[in-house]
């Protein structure tokens, strides 16, 4: 099924392109630890430690560049608070997939319409390919239709923050929703997205 590219001008909250791309000259500097994480910049309504050193993890990378685009666009109108932040660390084991909850429920992101389409651009996945042993949240900036790649934006173990193109894999149990932005050249936005459950042969959920 091919996918839709959609418009979020009428998304109170969609953020530009180009506000996320700019931000990204942060983190390239960044090397990958599990446990001990240092933010590029403050966050609002919680305090979370700053760099220098320059360490981070998968779900600091994304909460960092996601909530400091969508505040410094919409201020007071944009909340985030300590359970928002702890839903982006997966802090409970009532919800796996919480960084897409806390994406779509803080209205950065729509629940992804469906399982069964290539993730649209800037879409945040939470995958599991074995329940808190080997998870990962990244950000899938686009997909390319000919090759069925799509261009990752992460932190990893390998390579720390990274812009990467991969095979899309369907080996772990996802989650997702797609960030709400507004069109940046290509046509896309980056905004509150669009979030949705999905399983994959491996797991995972998107949004």
């Amino acid at each position: 099924m091919a996918m839709v590219r959609l418009s979020f001008e009428s998304e109170p909250l969609a953020v530009l392109e180009e506000r996320l791309i700019a931000l990204l000259g942060a983190s390239p500097d960044y090397r990958y630890n599990v446990s001990r994480v240092y933010y590029p910049w403050a966050l609002p309504g919680v305090r979370v430690p700053l760099a220098p050193p320059r360490l981070n993890n998968c779900c600091t990378f994304v909460e960092a560049l996601r909530v400091k685009a969508f505040s410094e666009a919409h201020g007071a109108a944009f909340s985030w608070d300590a359970r928002r932040h702890r839903q982006m660390m997966i802090a409970s084991s009532q919800d796996y997939f919480s960084p897409v909850t806390a994406a779509v429920e803080s209205g950065m992101a729509l629940v992804a319409p469906s399982a069964d389409v290539p993730p649209h651009p800037w879409t945040l996945i939470q995958g599991w390919r074995s329940q808190w042993g080997a998870g990962h949240t990244f950000l899938v900036a686009d997909h390319h239709a000919e090759t069925d790649k799509v261009l990752v934006l992460e932190s990893n173990a390998a390579y720390g923050s990274t812009v990467s193109a991969t095979v899309a894999s369907a080996s772990c149990a996802t989650s997702s929703a797609s960030i709400l932005l507004r069109n940046g050249g290509r046509g896309t936005r980056c905004g509150r997205g669009a979030a949705s459950a999905r399983r994959t042969p491996s797991g995972g959920r998107r949004a």
